[in-house]
């Protein structure tokens, strides 16, 4: 996740006193989609695709229940 410094600026003075008109996606950059690695002699790469962030997404019933049935994970029930 890259963040726009100036925006996080923003973000940071809002922090403050929020009133629930910001959020985190407002100061995601969204025009970067890889990264490259690569060693110093650059005898090999990889490129990493960059997803978008779901940070405050709630898990609904769906969700947990897949989770269960998948991972036999119950922690959240």
């Amino acid at each position: 996740m890259f963040v726009d410094k100036d925006k996080e600026k923003k973000f940071d003075k809002y922090l403050e006193n929020p009133d629930g008109s910001m959020g985190i996606d407002d100061i995601v950059r969204n025009d970067i989609k890889y990264i490259r690695f690569t060693n110093y002699s650059q005898s090999w790469i990889l490129d990493v695709e960059i997803y978008m962030p779901h940070i405050i997404s709630p898990a609904d019933e769906e969700d947990v229940k897949f989770i269960r049935e998948s991972y036999n994970f119950n922690d959240l029930d």
